[in-house]
């Protein structure tokens, strides 16, 4: 079986992102893992910055067969390796995201998502005030 455990800081994070591409996304890292990362031990962090006005969406597993280079471009896909990362990239895109690769400790692979924070009205009322 796969082990997932999330992590959570907060019951509420709002990202400039379309949500069928968000839970897309999040579903094409976590076959990725399941099927490539040693699928016993994955790990979902998710951990916002207001500083940066960014929210980083990280998916840790325990394999070790992605090229540190970063997630798929085009020419790098071919069927059945690597088009999920590469949906992924393109979402990133589209919503004004960055993705980037590192090792796990302890042995394994972090892909980490960082989006566009979108502040609520309430909050925007309030600073503005």
């Amino acid at each position: 079986g796969v082990d997932i455990r999330v992590h959570v800081p907060v019951a509420t994070v709002t990202v400039g992102a379309s949500a069928t591409m968000l839970r897309q996304a999040v579903e094409n890292l976590l076959d990725n893992a399941a099927g490539h990362g040693g699928a016993a031990d994955i790990e979902v962090t998710v951990r916002p910055d207001p500083d940066r006005g960014e929210v980083d969406l990280l998916v840790a597993d325990r394999g070790s067969d992605r090229a540190p280079e970063g997630l798929p471009t085009a020419s790098g896909v071919r069927a059945g390796h690597g088009i999920g990362l590469f949906l992924v990239r393109r979402f990133l895109d589209a919503a004004g995201g960055r993705s980037w690769l590192a090792e796990r400790q302890g042995g394994g692979t972090v892909v980490g998502l960082s989006l566009p924070l979108r502040q609520s009205q309430a909050l925007e009322d309030a600073v503005n005030t």
